[in-house]
């Protein structure tokens, strides 16, 4: 899946990552009965007569509206359940539909969990990427690249609501392999590379996709890693002790970390 996002700060250089997701409208016919009363003249009798007949007429279906309703289903059983929660049969009763209706849409199990995983990245993303992309103006670079690398943290409900269906959506992606291996992995290592990059003082790249591929700096895919696997760790803390991990403590070691990537040589 393609992805293209911006960010910016006001440095020399300023991260960029990317994140486009587009979806097609599509409206179709579908029919359903109606009752037809016309007036039927009996040639025996000369008499005119009422009857009354069922006969099928084409209704609209907007499938892309349905399917939000499918997502939106979906989510919530996520968020209550975890992923194993979402079958045909828990995602119908959760929509209001018929199992019947589900499968209309999907063929099998795995149909309707890979459509799930779509819907659920896309919502994070337009969640996620309108505060990841809002421009920063004030404060160190250090500063600016926290405040973007802390939309990934699980520092409050909204964030760690995120970080659930991101949990989610990895646990699919590890249970179902991809080429390419994991989108979600590579959307995050993009995101971090290019904030390394500032931190670097490189110049932002201008081609979205040239931040999915290796930095030309050796020290910024050493740093790009080592920053993802700091995030990924402090996140699992975050959530999971709390109580010896809080808020303000992750905010404070993160900034830590940032401030000891070196900037290039003259």
């Amino acid at each position: 899946m393609p992805m293209t996002a911006g960010l910016s700060v006001s440095s020399r250089a300023s991260p960029s990552t990317a994140t486009t997701v587009s979806m097609g409208k599509a409206v179709s016919w579908g029919s359903g009965p109606a009752v037809v009363t016309r007036a039927c003249h009996h040639t025996n009798t000369g008499v005119l007569s009422r009857a009354s007949y069922h006969v099928d007429v084409p209704r609209l279906v907007d499938h892309d509206q349905r399917r939000a309703e499918i997502g939106e289903a979906a989510i919530r059983i996520i968020l209550r359940e975890g992923p194993a929660g979402v079958t045909v049969r828990g995602v119908a009763a959760e929509a209001g539909w018929s199992t019947g209706s589900l499968r209309h849409y999907f063929g099998n199990q795995r149909e309707l969990q890979a459509y799930v995983v779509q819907a659920t990245t896309d919502t994070l993303r337009r969640r996620l990427l309108p505060r990841v992309q809002r421009p920063r103006t004030k404060g160190s670079v250090v500063e600016q690249v926290a405040t973007i690398v802390e939309e990934m943290l699980p520092l409050d409900a909204e964030r760690r609501e995120e970080y659930a269906l991101w949990s989610a959506v990895v646990e699919w992606e590890r249970q179902h392999p991809q080429e390419g291996g994991s989108v979600t992995w590579n959307d995050q290592r993009a995101l971090h590379r290019q904030c390394v990059a500032a931190l670097r003082g490189h110049e932002p790249v201008r081609d979205p996709g040239q931040a999915m591929g290796p930095h030309p700096d050796p020290e910024v895919e050493l740093w790009a890693a080592l920053l993802h696997t700091f995030v990924d760790g402090l996140a699992a803390q975050l959530v999971n002790t709390p109580g010896q991990v809080p808020p303000a403590t992750a905010a404070h070691l993160l900034r830590s970390l940032l401030r000891a990537v070196p900037p290039q040589r003259p």
